[in-house]
């Protein structure tokens, strides 16, 4: 969320009932654990995915570019994008995958 922040663009988790001109939806579609020693695991891989929103009549697509270039610099793997149209909306949807350590 913290990217968002410093993006300056509106930021939600799973949903969102305060639509803006444009907004960020996410969530984490898969977890798993990874690294297993001795039947414990040493890291954890989360799948991410990030709906950018923004309304018909603004014009800022190009902010999924920044929103893509931001969440690679700070280590997650960008994994797709695909369009996305909602009655009032335009969006991308963007897929990341990101490995923590224990």
């Amino acid at each position: 969320m913290d990217i968002f922040k410093f993006l300056n663009i509106p930021c939600y988790y799973q949903q969102c009932t305060d639509k803006k001109d444009y907004y960020v939806i996410f969530k984490v579609y898969n977890e798993q654990d990874v690294e297993v020693i001795d039947n414990k695991s040493v890291a954890t891989t989360y799948y991410i995915t990030i709906n950018y929103w923004y309304k018909k009549t603004c014009k800022d697509i190009e902010k999924y570019k920044l929103i893509k270039k931001e969440m690679k610099s700070n280590g997650f793997k960008f994994d797709g994008v695909t369009d996305l149209s909602g009655e009032t909306h335009f969006g991308k949807n963007m897929d990341f995958i990101i490995k923590e350590w224990n």
